[in-house]
């Protein structure tokens, strides 16, 4: 006939007939009652299953009912329960309920230290915890699952080394922080979980072979995903396919996985780095970020953003395989675009027009195509060794916001620089420094009227061209010193044409003949 528990009833309601479900003192479930008019104090029943959906209550009283699989254990009357005895001198721990006889909602912390407080938790049918429920590191396995669970306030299972398998297959809502961390966990299932208003965290499971979460839509602090399936090597495409939101940030570190986040629109800070397997990451559908940094995936080849419109803070982005990068919806970066990797080729930002310093060093970029872009702070170009020209249509104004130190309009050491053309920029608000370029032939900068600080044009041994027209005003140093083949007549036109500055004028090793110019 299946199982049976015969246990005394401590509690009866109502003058009908009534199911009741309480816990009792130690570790056992009080179950069912039936007519609650009839039943003395002392009265002790047996259910056993009929194999046809219901079940058979049978009292010592001579009463009896047939009830119904979905009204077992019963939901009402439901009531507020507590942990009790949490330091027993037998260890026990019990769940007593007050206001109802099933366990409804379990009022604080449930902390699980072996199987038997988990069995005791399990057998209470609670549906919520309002505080936090954490896995010990005592427990070997989640069995039987908690089916009646959907809402906790906090899930911790935290430096447990027996549990390969965490499988909540109701849990719907984490109201604060979900955490795993430090476990040899394979297998994690939570099949129905749609929220986590806090952080979600799974790190140091270094044999997760598999994660399924596929209705969480929400998180409402950080997402942490950090050294997963590290030495299973097994762990597939991690896909979270209804994720539409993280608050904070989402941080992918130490894991071998391509990542799957096709409904993701919103972040708060996107940091993917050191994972050494990872061969491409695509979020079709993200158009605003706090940050953006993608760095030292050594086998990432494809980086794919293409809704992505703002980024509020900084981007950094340098992996040695990634060979051309394109944002093509990316129009506003309000803090710092560093952009550096071993083989990147080309970088195609068409729709950018604003960013804080713009960084770029490649030793293998060939082409850089800025378009659109109308302001920074700084402008950075350095050690691109294959990059061969420069062309800025509608950069205006370097801005130098923060007032940095050294050359806010810097080109250095880029090997391959034959020409530099920013047809329409008028002002730097600080230093210019184009030096050491040595494959550099001209610098066409026809618009510009003012320099704020440093004017310097050194070891450019090529170059012959130097334009710039409108030129008034350096507001410190102008120094135009071992440019091998530049007529020393242009600089000397370049000084006298200035109305205001510099307060020093360095000029020498300017060789170029004939020195003669109109």
């Amino acid at each position: 006939m299946g199982r049976s528990g015969r246990v005394p009833f401590l509690r009866f309601r109502g003058a009908a007939f009534l199911v009741l479900a309480l816990l009792s003192c130690g570790r056992s479930v009080v179950e069912e009652s039936i007519d609650a008019g009839t039943i003395d104090a002392g009265t002790t029943c047996e259910v056993e299953e009929n194999g046809d959906g219901t079940k058979t209550v049978t009292c010592s009283d001579g009463t009896s009912a047939i009830v119904p699989n979905d009204q077992y254990p019963p939901t009402q009357p439901g009531g507020t329960c507590r942990v009790a005895n949490p330091g027993s001198p037998d260890g026990g721990i019990s769940i007593t309920c007050v206001g109802g006889s099933s366990c409804v909602t379990l009022e604080g912390d449930y902390y699980v230290r072996d199987n038997q407080d988990w069995v005791t938790f399990v057998r209470a049918g609670c549906t919520t915890v309002t505080g936090a429920l954490t896995i010990g590191d005592g427990v070997k396995m989640l069995a039987p699952p908690a089916e009646a669970l959907h809402s906790v306030g906090s899930l911790v299972v935290r430096r447990n080394l027996f549990l390969t398998t965490l499988f909540f297959p109701s849990l719907e809502v984490v109201s604060g922080e979900l955490t795993i961390f430090y476990n040899r966990v394979a297998t994690l299932e939570l099949p129905r979980l749609t929220t986590v208003d806090g952080s979600l965290t799974v790190e140091e499971a270094n044999e997760l072979t598999r994660v399924n979460m596929p209705e969480l839509m929400v998180v409402g602090g950080d997402l942490r995903l950090i050294a997963l399936g590290t030495y299973s090597n097994t762990l597939g495409t991690l896909a979270l396919p209804r994720l539409r939101s993280v608050t904070g940030d989402l941080h992918l570190a130490n894991t071998p996985l391509p990542l799957n986040l096709p409904a993701l629109t919103t972040l708060g800070s996107l940091i993917v780095d050191n994972n050494r397997l990872l061969p491409n990451l695509a979020l079709p559908l993200l158009d605003s970020v706090g940050t953006l940094h993608v760095l030292n995936n050594p086998e990432l080849t494809s980086l794919s953003l293409p809704a992505l419109t703002t980024v509020l803070g900084r981007v950094m982005i340098g992996n040695p395989k990634l060979t051309d990068l394109s944002l093509p919806g990316l129009t506003t970066v309000a803090g710092d675009l560093d952009l550096f990797a071993g083989q990147l080729r080309t970088l195609t930002l068409p729709a950018l027009r604003q960013t804080a310093d713009l960084r770029v060093s490649s030793a293998w970029l060939e082409e850089l195509n800025l378009p659109s872009l109308t302001a920074v702070a700084q402008l950075t170009l350095r050690n691109n060794l294959r990059m061969t020209s420069v062309n800025l249509p509608l950069l205006t104004t370097v801005l130098n916001g923060s007032f940095r130190t050294g050359p806010v309009l810097a080109l250095s050491e880029n090997l391959a620089l034959t020409s530099v053309q920013i047809p329409i920029l008028t002002l730097v608000n600080g230093d210019v420094g184009i030096s050491r370029n040595p494959a550099l032939t001209s610098v066409s900068l026809p618009a510009l009227a003012s320099v704020a600080g440093d004017f310097v044009v050194s070891a450019n041994g090529v170059l012959t061209g130097l334009s710039l027209p409108e030129l008034r005003n350096v507001g410190r140093a102008m120094t135009v010193t071992t440019n091998a083949t530049l007529r020393q007549c242009l600089v000397d036109q370049l000084r006298n044409q200035l109305t205001s500055g510099p307060q020093t004028y360095i000029s020498s090793g300017n060789t170029g003949s004939p020195n003669i110019c109109p």
